[in-house]
């Protein structure tokens, strides 16, 4: 083992105390200064694109619409609040827009939305102009038409 003498130490215990005063007394600086929100806003957004990528592979914008275009435009909003260096708004609405995408992204795996109540074959037989109790009309060119033989259909 090797002695170290007194004068060895407190030479050594010196130069620590200073430079550690420093790193921590820069640290408190940064952490005060605020200088972490534009850091902070962009990985929150980067995450809401993520989720939001993964739901539009998930085809979400066409089974669950509601969240997947809310996530969207809040993603939209949260780079526009960051653009104006309002990086605690991009922070909030960046968040949002991920928890939005999240929901989509599990709503469009569990629960798909199937699009129209209304059966395909009854659609098909009022686009011809067919009714189920009178016989084949002329084709219906105006969608409200349609909509009104289709409501008909189901009062019966």
């Amino acid at each position: 083992m090797k002695s170290t003498s007194k004068a060895e130490v407190s030479f050594y215990n010196a130069s620590v105390k200073p430079g550690l005063l420093v790193l921590v007394g820069a640290m408190l600086c940064l952490l005060s200064t605020g200088c972490f929100g534009p850091v902070t806003s962009t990985k929150k957004i980067m995450d809401a694109e993520t989720a939001l990528e993964r739901s539009r592979v998930a085809d979400a914008q066409e089974r669950a619409p509601y969240e997947y275009y809310m996530a969207e435009e809040l993603l939209r909003k949260a780079k526009e609040e960051w653009g104006y260096s309002d990086f605690q708004a991009a922070d909030r609405y960046a968040a949002e827009a991920r928890r939005q995408a999240e929901r989509s992204l599990t709503k469009a795996k569990e629960d798909p939305f199937t699009g129209s109540p209304v059966p395909e074959d009854k659609i098909t037989k009022v686009r011809l102009g067919v009714d189920p109790n009178k016989g084949v009309k002329k084709e219906k060119e105006d969608p409200t038409d349609i909509l009104e033989d289709v409501n008909m259909m189901e009062e019966e």
